[in-house]
């Protein structure tokens, strides 16, 4: 059970756990089980799976969905600010890291190998599928648009793998499995954390870290009541906030690590109005995905999502929008993703965090050429418009010309509409996975990778604190 009361908490433990997300609840079930008492520490409250269109359906997001990048590119950031993470708003995928970017993490940081071995990362993973209850999506849920993009990329693009064992199609997993049947960490780890003893205390924000003769010793915050937060760590903090927000806590708390910067995978949303009606009533958010041959590192994704968020994708004004929304079942939703090269700077600031990112020329030309690639495939498959979202071409494309000159658009920022949910912090730390220069500050979490998984990280992340709890216990 949470404890999340308005009056002033005071608390200790062997270990404290800042963050409840894939990182914090696999760390905090790893750090009870070897007996240690371990106290969870959430920004967030328990997830809802509010309405889509309830304004209470973004305070499970941090910065209640405002969060983007400067930089010209203003790219949307989603980060879960909820008990779970943002496992509780995800699609649930599973991916195993690829070996080649792996070895590319060891050319930029040869340390790498002592701190994390591909082969642990392998094993934690058969691990987490079994946990996870992880399986590849069945026919059943793949939906129309999911069959139309194994069609258009046939041969590249697959059933995922997802840990979603009771998933029945509704598609609402951004907002909150509303079946309660997505395997995420607040559903499957913290239970298990909680059996062995751990606590919680959610709707606390921490603020900073108490740092004493070198030693991480603490954390002190203010409930969203604004009561005071004060739990004491006996050995060790584990910082688990996310690849944003956990050098954010350690920029509050006057703390410096070494980074490399931050990076993100980059997502657009390509959508097409279909002859007929997709049959997508059953279907899972995202069942079917795939790299895309021609662009390098970059993958698609077929999204299901309910028709009036459908609505937002639609060009025009008037009766021309007003005719598109009578066929939102008409609609087919392809996601683009590229892992950026760019990297970026975060700072705090008076009115908020400040995501500091400018995408390189080449993360441009690669989603340029991501969002053609699959406008194309979506006119092959029988589109009578598709909707790019790319600043430059026309809004409604209809043929193979209108879709040609994606690619011949100047890489300019903001000219394609982006967002993203995957972050990667640079922080550089040492072989027990703690601040240089500090003892017992374990940063163990995705802040902690020194680049992007190219794949959903999700299962990596997770892989990161079984590590780290493994130099501790």
């Amino acid at each position: 059970m949470a404890l999340s009361a308005r009056r002033d908490i005071a608390d200790s433990a062997d270990f404290v756990v800042v963050g409840s997300g894939a990182a914090g609840a696999m760390a905090a079930r790893w750090l009870a089980a070897a007996g240690h008492q371990v106290v969870l520490v959430e920004e967030g409250d328990q997830p809802v799976a509010w309405p889509f269109e309830s304004p209470n359906a973004l305070r499970m997001v941090h910065g209640g969905g405002r969060w983007t990048t400067s930089g010209g590119d203003a790219i949307a950031l989603t980060a879960g600010n909820c008990v779970g993470g943002s496992t509780a708003i995800g699609y649930g995928v599973h991916a195993q890291l690829p070996e080649e970017v792996y070895e590319s993490w060891v050319q930029l940081d040869p340390s790498l190998h002592n701190r994390l071995g591909y082969s642990e990362i392998d094993l934690a993973r058969t691990q987490i599928e079994s946990d996870m209850a992880v399986e590849k999506v069945p026919r059943e849920l793949w939906g129309a648009s999911g069959q139309l993009l194994l069609s258009a990329f046939a041969g590249s693009a697959e059933p995922v793998w997802r840990g979603a064992p009771g998933c029945r199609g509704t598609g609402r997993c951004v907002a909150g499995c509303p079946t309660r049947g997505m395997s995420s960490v607040d559903r499957v780890l913290w239970p298990i954390a909680q059996r062995l003893g751990a606590r919680l205390h959610s709707q606390a924000r921490i603020e900073r870290i108490l740092i004493e003769a070198g030693r991480a010793v603490g954390v002190i915050g203010r409930t969203i009541q604004g009561s005071k937060v004060s739990i004491t760590a006996r050995r060790a903090v584990f910082l688990c906030a996310g690849a944003l927000n956990t050098p954010l806590l350690l920029r509050r708390s006057s703390i410096s690590c070494p980074s490399w910067g931050w990076q993100l995978h980059a997502d657009a949303l390509v959508t097409a109005m279909m002859p007929a009606p997709l049959d997508d009533e059953q279907a899972a958010g995202l069942a079917i995905a795939g790299p895309i041959p021609e662009v390098d590192t970059a993958t698609i994704a077929a999204v299901s999502i309910l028709p009036r968020q459908r609505a937002m994708q639609l060009p025009g004004a008037g009766l021309a929008l007003e005719q598109r929304m009578e066929h939102l079942n008409h609609l087919a939703i392809w996601r683009v993703t590229v892992p950026c090269q760019a990297r970026g700077g975060l700072e705090n600031g008076l009115l908020g965090p400040r995501f500091n990112l400018k995408l390189a020329t080449s993360d441009r030309l690669r989603l340029l050429a991501a969002v053609s690639v699959a406008a194309d495939g979506m006119l092959r498959q029988g589109a009578i418009e598709v909707y790019p979202q790319v600043h430059g071409v026309p809004a409604v494309a209809t043929t193979v010309d209108d879709v040609a000159q994606i690619t011949s658009v100047a890489p300019t920022a903001g000219a394609i509409a982006l967002h993203a949910n995957s972050f990667f912090g640079g922080l550089r730390v040492d072989e027990r996975y703690c601040v240089p220069g500090i003892k017992g500050l374990v940063v163990a979490d995705a802040a902690a990778l020194p680049a992007c998984t190219v794949v959903p990280p999700m299962a990596t992340v997770m892989a990161v604190a079984m590590a780290a709890v493994q130099r501790w216990v």
